[in-house]
């Protein structure tokens, strides 16, 4: 069985999976597979890389097969991070991340997940500031306390036993 963590835009019906775990075709593939999946600063990134690998073992005058060694360590890196660059470019484009589905394929993870979908998350604004109880707002002394400051004491005891 394999995880999946499922991203939405707009609505659950454009709802993208990606798949948890180590990505072959990136391995083998991998600007070809950063370009299929429109990473574009990942694939920038990946040929810099690979370009300035290249030219460092080779100006170092290391032997073919460690060059070969070297690539092959760059394209597991890629290979084991592939799906979480996705996760990231998707967060960065706009999507969310609803869950995950543990499912054979991305076919019973979809089967999965719209059997059950999840509850939409009504997103309150944060608090400005901390209320004190009377009709104004004090100003919340955010520094740390240190030698000259002592800690403020709470009046009520903390724990599971406060009269020990």
């Amino acid at each position: 069985m394999r995880v999946y963590t499922v991203h939405v835009r707009d609505t659950l019906e454009d709802a993208v999976f990606v798949r948890d775990g180590f990505a072959w075709l990136a391995f083998l593939f991998p600007a070809v597979w950063l370009l299929v999946h429109r990473l574009w600063w990942e694939t920038l990134g990946y040929v810099v890389l690979a370009g300035l690998l290249f030219a460092g073992l080779g100006a170092a005058g290391v032997a073919e097969v460690a060059m070969q060694v070297a690539f092959a360590a760059l394209n597991l890196l890629v290979g084991f991070e592939a799906n979480e660059l996705l996760r990231s470019a998707l967060g960065r484009r706009g999507w969310t991340e609803m869950g995950s589905v543990v499912a054979r394929n991305t076919e019973e993870a979809e089967v999965r997940f719209y059997a059950d979908p999840p509850m939409p998350v009504r997103r309150t604004a944060p608090a400005e500031r901390p209320w004190s109880g009377s009709g104004e707002q004090r100003p919340v002394d955010l520094r740390p306390a240190g030698p000259g400051r002592p800690r403020a004491v709470p009046s009520t005891p903390l724990g599971v036993f406060p009269e020990a």
